[in-house]
């Protein structure tokens, strides 16, 4: 087997991609309206999946990564719709009925960047969520509260 060096290319991508992911971090930290955008309908958020890759299969990763940073998006926006406690108080039932299923509640998303370090697959996603699904599947199951 041949090893590779990283070029200075990947190099380059593997730092930025780090920097992307602390920047998106900080944002969603902060809450500011950069990180998440919000309608009654929707709700755009950034943020970070990550997967650990077995053997050589970075595409394996990848896709595990994305389906981590997606469940990420909705577990963040059902903190917002259900409130911090609610969410602590029913997470099972959340988990159940949201965290396990997060394509349901997903409307579209992009990775905007990604990045392999020793081995971690690392995607940084802006996804936009259907906040009024995740708010119905809350009501329906009797877990929807006013804040």
């Amino acid at each position: 087997m041949q090893e590779h060096t990283p070029s200075r290319r990947r190099l380059l991508q593997q730092a930025l991609g780090g920097a992307a992911i602390l920047v998106a971090a900080a944002l969603i930290l902060c809450g500011t309206a950069a990180a998440a955008q919000r309608t009654e309908e929707t709700r755009t958020l950034v943020v970070v999946g990550a997967a650990v890759v077995h053997g050589s299969n970075i595409t394996a990763a990848r896709d595990a990564a994305i389906a981590n940073g997606l469940m990420q998006a909705v577990s963040l926006a059902t903190v917002e719709i259900a409130s911090p406690e609610g969410f602590a108080e029913n997470f099972k039932k959340l988990s159940e009925l949201l965290l396990d299923r997060p394509d349901e509640y997903i409307q579209d998303f992009k990775v905007l960047s990604e990045a392999t370090f020793a081995k971690n697959h690392r995607v940084l996603i802006q996804a936009t969520v259907a906040g009024t699904k995740i708010r119905e599947a809350l009501a329906g199951a009797g877990l929807l509260r006013e804040k």
